[in-house]
C-alpha cells in the first residue's frame, strides 16, 4: 500500500521521434454560437504501450528502460484527485519496464469529483455512470472532429502507427515520442539517471502550436443553468470554474498529457445535450482556449510533483520485483489517496 506523496525533480526532456499527421484547428465554436454536434464516422485509436509498433522498435533499439503513454502517466501523476477506481499493469521483461493499461480504460468519467457523483445502481438510466461515460467518450471525438479544417501539418513520420488497428477509420493525430531523463532521488548519488520514453499525444495544430481538444458535456440541465443559452450571454469563466469543480480529476489529466507532450494550448469545449432526455443528441455551445500553464496554476497541479510520484512507484516496484521479470497490478482505491500494488503471475491479463 503506497500513499501519495510528491518528491521534487529536475528533469531533461528530449524529443525522440514523431508520427502522424493533425489537420488544423478551427476557432470558430470560440465565438459561442451555438451548433448541433455532428456525429463522425471516424474514430481515435492509441493501443496501450507494449503493443505500440514504435515503441517496439524504441525497445529493441535500446533507446530507454521505462516506457509508457501520456495517458497513463497522467492517471498517475494525478491519482490523489481521482474518486473513483482504475488500474495499471507494470511489467519487466528482459530488463525493460512497461506501463500499460487495459481495455476499455480509457473512457471519460463524468462528474466524478462532485458529493453525489452518477453510479450504476440503474444501469438503464441514461445517466447512470456507465452510459454517461461512454456519451462523454462519443462526444469529445466528434468535438474534435468538428473542429478540425482540411488542412493538414505532417510530423517526422507522416503514416499513423496504428492504421489498420480498427475497422473504422482513423481521425487524424500525432504522436510524440519523448525521453524523459528522472535524476536519482539522491543529488549526490552516482546512480545514472532513469531513462523513459513517453507517447504523446497531439491533435491538431494551430499557427504553429500544437493542440489539446477536449470537451465537457452538460446532461443535467435546468434552466438557470442551460449552456445553450448561459454560455454566450455571459461569463464562461464562472460557468467553467464550476466545471473545474465537478471534473477536478478529468481536467487535470487533460492538462498533465498536454504538458508531458509539450503542447502549446488546450482547447476545451461545452457541449450539452439537446434534450435532456435524450442522451443521442448534442448541441456546441462555445470553447475556451488557454495555455497548460495557466490552467495548471489555477487548480494547483504540479507536474513536477507528478513525476515524483510516478519515480516512487517505479522504485518501490523494482525494490519488490527484484532483478529478473515481473508483473505488478497498481490499483487506485475509490475515495482513498492512495495506491495499493500487487504482484501477479507474469501471465495475468493474457
Amino acid at each position: 500500500m503506497l500513499k501519495l506523496k510528491s518528491l521534487p525533480l529536475q528533469l531533461q526532456i528530449s524529443d525522440v521521434t514523431s508520427y502522424g499527421t493533425v489537420n488544423t484547428y478551427n476557432k470558430k465554436f470560440e465565438l459561442f454560437k451555438n451548433e448541433l454536434l455532428k456525429p463522425t464516422s471516424k474514430t481515435t485509436f492509441t493501443t496501450t504501450t507494449s503493443q505500440d509498433p514504435v515503441i517496439k522498435k524504441l525497445v529493441s533499439s535500446g533507446k530507454a528502460t521505462v516506457f509508457a503513454t501520456d495517458a497513463i502517466l497522467a492517471q498517475l501523476m494525478c491519482a490523489a484527485r481521482s474518486s473513483n477506481a482504475w488500474d495499471i499493469v507494470v511489467s519487466k521483461k528482459n530488463g525493460v519496464i512497461s506501463f500499460d493499461k487495459r481495455d476499455n480504460s480509457e473512457m471519460l468519467d463524468v462528474d466524478e469529483n462532485t458529493y453525489n457523483s452518477p453510479n450504476d445502481n440503474n444501469e438503464a438510466d441514461i445517466n447512470s455512470a456507465s452510459k454517461l461515460s461512454a456519451e462523454a467518450t462519443a462526444i469529445n471525438k466528434d468535438f474534435l472532429a468538428a473542429t478540425l479544417e482540411n488542412t493538414v501539418h505532417k510530423f517526422e513520420h507522416p503514416e499513423n502507427p496504428f492504421s489498420g488497428a480498427t475497422p473504422e477509420p482513423l481521425l487524424n493525430r500525432g504522436y510524440k515520442y519523448r525521453k524523459f531523463s528522472i535524476p536519482p532521488n539522491n543529488k549526490d548519488s552516482e546512480e545514472p539517471p532513469l531513462e523513459m520514453i513517453v507517447r504523446c499525444s497531439v491533435d491538431s495544430i494551430q499557427k504553429g502550436k500544437l493542440l489539446s481538444i477536449n470537451a465537457l458535456n452538460q446532461y443535467n440541465i435546468v434552466p438557470s443553468n442551460d449552456w445553450k443559452t448561459k454560455l454566450g450571454a455571459g461569463p464562461s469563466g464562472v460557468i467553467f470554474a464550476e466545471e473545474l469543480k465537478k471534473n477536478n480529476n478529468k481536467i487535470s489529466k487533460w492538462i498533465t498529457k498536454a504538458m508531458l507532450g509539450g503542447l502549446d494550448l488546450i482547447k476545451i469545449g461545452f457541449v450539452t445535450r439537446h434534450n435532456p432526455k435524450d442522451n443521442t443528441k448534442h448541441v456546441i455551445t462555445g470553447a475556451l482556449s488557454y495555455t497548460p500553464q495557466v490552467l495548471a496554476s489555477q487548480i494547483k497541479l504540479s507536474l513536477n510533483n507528478g513525476w515524483g510520484v510516478v519515480k516512487s512507484l517505479i522504485d518501490i516496484i523494482e525494490h519488490e520485483g527484484g532483478e529478473g521479470d515481473y508483473k505488478f497490478v497498481i490499483l487506485k482505491d475509490p475515495n482513498a489517496q492512495k495506491l495499493n500494488i500487487y504482484k501477479v503471475p507474469l501471465d495475468a491479463f493474457e
